[in-house]
């Protein structure tokens, strides 16, 4: 059944009280059309036909955005006057269509498709500005799908070959400053608001990501919206499936029985820029720590709240920020979100629960423009994502990077403890030593009401078991090794491409508890080590059973990021900065604190590499032997990095935390274009993915590596490629 687009034909001249209108927002270069499978399994709900859904609501889009008026065709003068809106046009337009065409219905849900869920925060964001929260008060849910919250990778490639051309592409760039803004606003002012004013109004959000998405990536479509989900599929099938269907249904159900959000009394302080400092607070003794961790793959800076005392109810606040000169850094203070759902509210945390605080991210990128004279950041060197909006900082002018030496930020953090009252105070200073980011308590200085737990005492060094292992399709079971798996290589020939020229790529990673690496080695002799390692036979072995590696292929190391971060590229010719490796690798050696996720004292390594042939095409696609052949090479690297770590590095390995390893398949494309089905049969009602994830954590009672390669097929072919009676195809089952 087609359905129109026209408003719908209703029972008498005005709306039923109570009507619920749904109001469905598509993305960029889409239409009212998006929504018409959903739409139908609406309609066709008996239940919910006196529902009286909305139109969807449309706007001018597309990816090229205006184009240039060519004079030898004066036709083209009509696509010079057509003008593509700005976020801001498009949700002050959908202000005025919920004015008009939704002016009736005393119920609204909210529902956005990819952009589309930026145009709803924007909205909201502006309707707050213009004091009119309490207009928003009849909107009972928003519903977010495949929303690109924190950028899409597609689209970055959008912007160098449509630069300046398209507003709208500019809002799915990540980090883009307008959409960051409006997000903080929503979370703060009505994700999290506590009553409907002026300024604020609460409306539950319900936040999907695609399973299968390779627009949008999981963590974008989540971002810090609290209890995200999943829906199966793709960046566009997620809005044809009976899983979401059904998830709709429901959130209507509950929209459509709810009650209105309550306003706030008059006299009562609702005030949510308002941060007072606590005047007074009871201290009983307190047994948390705050330990800082560096990822220095995106320079974020968080503390881990560990709690050895038992269950309290705690929040933070930096309540005092100065400079190396003692002035004032920033505002008096600001609350410290939580970096799960970014909430700046209080939580519960049990004892010996350790969750997290996103404190700072720093702007390497910006500050070596800086240095360059090609661009001038304007204070956002370090970006605290406070609420409601971040708080910056920026360095004096310097020269360069030993310059910032001399200069850094003093924190003094208040943890509060609501139930029972009472906080203790932190300090930590923060800056740079050069390139490489720091932040250290300052106990001479810090205000505790008791000291924190000693750090755990470094394990006894044994050999890391590595030859047994348990397989796992969930990442939170591996969660150290799950943080790198958007770790990128930095070498020039994978950047510049078009998205349609990106090939598909397998990654192998693994995680090995080790001491210390700092007290054992230099630089220049762990590069050498390294490349001597990436041309052992297990790692040929693996690489030359995905790609073509070339006679002439050597390894050369790369700038990386000191003893944080190695990297290493596999290339041909006398310019080893010149086209696409045949593979690359990034190194990670432990350090005493952790680094982007990891426990301290564990080294991580990943191989990249992008299949070819000798010609330097895409390889046609491997059977379901080959492939477990390679899992199988995959899964003998752990042990060959752990006798690596241990006979050149000279560094003990541990069995705490246990050894991880993962196998990663990317394409742009379904997984058939890597993986050749042989003829088996698709289940219907279901594409391949376009990536696979495999895991596995050493465990002296799990299975040989064979076994587990075998349990990752199973895995790829059940869950990923849908197909049917493939057991006959694979090797023998291996315990």
């Amino acid at each position: 059944m087609a359905l129109s687009h026209d408003r719908p034909i209703l029972k008498g001249s005005t709306l039923d009280a109570g009507a619920l209108g749904v109001v469905f927002v598509h993305g960029i270069k889409s239409s009212a059309a998006t929504w018409d499978a959903v739409r139908e399994s609406l309609a066709q709900t008996e239940d919910l036909a006196a529902l009286e859904p909305q139109p969807p609501f449309e706007y001018a889009t597309g990816v090229f955005g205006n184009k240039p008026v060519r004079m030898k065709n004066p036709l083209s003068l009509s696509d010079a006057l057509r003008v593509l809106p700005s976020l801001d046009t498009i949700a002050d337009s959908l202000v005025s269509y919920l004015d008009t065409e939704a002016a009736e219905f005393e119920r609204l849900v909210l529902v956005g498709h990819s952009m589309g869920g930026l145009v709803i925060q924007r909205f909201l964001a502006r309707m707050l500005s213009r004091g009119r929260g309490t207009d928003l008060a009849r909107i009972r849910r928003v519903v977010l799908l495949a929303c690109p919250n924190q950028g899409s990778d597609l689209a970055l490639v959008l912007r160098k070959r449509y630069r300046l051309r398209n507003p709208q592409e500019k809002a799915l760039r990540p980090f883009d400053e307008p959409v960051t803004d409006a997000r903080a606003v929503v979370l703060a002012q009505i994700v999290n608001a506590p009553a409907v004013t002026a300024n604020s109004c609460p409306i539950p959000f319900s936040v999907y990501a695609g399973t299968d998405d390779g627009v949008v990536s999981a963590a974008s479509a989540r971002s810090s919206f609290p209890n995200a989900a999943a829906l199966p599929g793709n960046h566009f099938t997620i809005l044809n499936n009976q899983r979401t269907f059904n998830t709709l249904q429901r959130l209507l159900r509950e929209a459509a029985q709810s009650e209105p959000s309550q306003t706030a009394d008059a006299n009562s302080s609702t005030d949510l820029n308002r941060r007072d400092v606590p005047a007074h607070l009871p201290a009983p003794p307190i047994e948390v720590r705050l330990k800082p961790e560096i990822d220095t793959a995106s320079n974020l800076l968080r503390l881990r709240v560990l709690n050895r005392g038992e269950l309290g109810h705690f929040r933070v606040e930096v309540i005092d920020a100065r400079d190396e000169d003692g002035n004032w850094a920033g505002p008096r203070s600001w609350p410290v979100p939580w970096l799960e759902g970014g909430s700046v509210g209080a939580k519960d945390v049990p004892k010996f629960g350790a969750p997290l605080l996103n404190l700072a991210r720093f702007d390497f990128l910006g500050l070596q423009q800086d240095l360059d004279g090609t661009k001038w950041l304007n204070g956002e060197h370090w970006v605290f994502p406070s609420l409601p909006q971040p708080v910056t900082f920026s360095y004096s002018p310097v020269g360069r990077w030993s310059d910032l030496d001399t200069q850094y930020i003093v924190l003094t953090l208040r943890v509060i403890r609501d139930k029972p009252e009472g906080h203790v105070d932190v300090q930590f200073k923060i800056g740079a030593d050069g390139s490489q980011l720091y932040c250290r308590e300052l106990p001479e200085d810090a205000k505790r009401n008791e000291a924190g737990p000693e750090p755990a005492p470094m394990p006894a060094p044994s050999p890391a078991l590595t030859n047994r292992w348990r397989h796992t399709s969930d990442g939170s079971k591996v969660p150290a090794l799950m943080n790198l798996t958007h770790s990128s290589m930095s070498h020039p020939g994978y950047g510049d491409r078009q998205w349609e020229e990106v090939p598909p790529s397998v990654r192998v990673g693994m995680l090995i508890g080790c001491q210390d690496i700092n007290q054992f080695c230099s630089g220049t002799e762990l590069r050498a080590k390294l490349t001597a390692f990436l041309d052992s036979v297990p790692v040929r072995e693996l690489l030359g059973s995905l790609t073509h590696v070339p006679a002439d292929a050597a390894w050369t190391n790369l700038a990386g990021h000191g003893l944080l971060a190695l990297e290493a590229a596999l290339t041909t010719g006398d310019d080893p900065m010149e086209g696409a490796p045949v593979a690359s690798a990034l190194f990670l050696p432990p350090t005493t604190r952790a680094i982007s996720g990891r426990a301290e004292r564990t080294a991580a390594l990943i191989l990249y590499i992008e299949p070819r042939t000798a010609s330097g095409q895409v390889p046609p696609a491997a059977g379901l032997k080959e492939w477990y052949r390679r899992f199988s090479l995959g899964l003998a690297i752990p042990g060959a990095f752990a006798d690596f770590l241990s006979n050149e590095v000279g560094l003990g390995t541990f069995d705490t935390p246990a050894a991880q390893c993962g196998v990663w398949l990317d394409s742009h494309q379904p997984l058939t274009t890597m993986v050749d089905t042989n003829g088996l049969r698709m289940l219907p009602g279901s594409a391949p993915s376009n990536q696979f994830i495999g895991w596995a954590y050493a465990d002296p009672d799990g299975k040989l590596s064979d076994g587990i390669a075998y349990d990752m097929m199973v895995q790829m072919c059940e869950y990923h490629l849908h197909l049917d009676d493939f057991e006959s195809a694979l090797p023998e089952h291996r315990e």
